[in-house]
Order: C-alpha cells, then structure tokens, then sequence
C-alpha cells in the first residue's frame, strides 16, 4: 500500500464528511419520509467503503470513479430538493442555506473535482502542422 497523497487523504476526508453530514439529517428523515432515510443509509455505507478503497489504494480508478459519480448524484439530489421539491419533502424548497447540506456540497464538490483529474484523457490527435502566414514571413 502506497502513503496516502494528499488527494487521496482529501478524498478520504470528504467521503466520510458526506457520510457524516448525511447521518446527522438521518433522523429528520426518518420522520419526513423513509425512502430519503434508505436512500441515506446507502450513501452513508457506499461514502464509507470508498473512503476504505481510496485509503487502501484498492482498484483506485474504479474507486474514485464511482466517489465522483456518487457525489454528483447527491449533489443533483440536493438541488432538486431545494428548487421543485420531492416527495415528502416540500418544505426543503428553497432551504439553500442549510449549514449541514452546504458542508455536504462543500465535500461532495471537491470530490468531483478530485475524481475528475483522475480519468484518463484520451491523447491528443496528432495535428498536422499548416504554416500560417506569421510564420512563413
């Protein structure tokens, strides 16, 4: 197992972060509407066994792959919830400023950032090179 990077401790960080964010509103949602609260359950243990992945170094692409994925679905999640609303939760319309779902975005941001600078990028195609007028004075 290679030390852990610094963008792999950040990935750690803010994976369990998300988990942690989600389990303090677990039991609000527990009372508004079960299937947020399941849906919860299963980012909080998902968040975890890919901040273990990340930290372990274990099928790392797949890992942050599926962290980037993960946060951004949950970011879509939170955006829905505020602006059109969903089921069971009308009353989180317009609730932007919610400090515990603004460290969640804070965290599940970098997170899609962080697994976006690690898919590979397909080489570049090999141009063929057309003088321009500067440079053929």
């Amino acid at each position: 197992m290679r030390p852990l990077s610094i963008a792999r401790l950040t990935g750690v960080v803010c994976l369990v972060g998300v988990a942690v964010t989600h389990l303090i509103d677990l039991p609000d949602k527990l009372e508004e509407a079960h299937y947020m609260a399941a849906l919860f359950c299963a980012l909080i243990a998902a968040s975890l066994v890919l901040a273990a992945a990340i930290a372990l170094d274990r099928h790392a692409l797949v890992a942050w792959v599926a962290a980037g994925a993960l946060a951004a679905l949950t970011i879509a999640g939170y955006v829905l919830s505020r602006s059109v609303g969903l089921p069971q939760l009308e009353d989180h319309v317009g609730m932007w400023t919610d400090p515990v779902g603004i460290a969640s975005l804070v965290f599940e941001a970098t997170l899609v950032g962080l697994a976006a600078q690690r898919l590979p990028l397909p080489a570049p195609a090999l141009r063929a090179e057309h003088p321009t007028r500067a440079s053929a004075r």
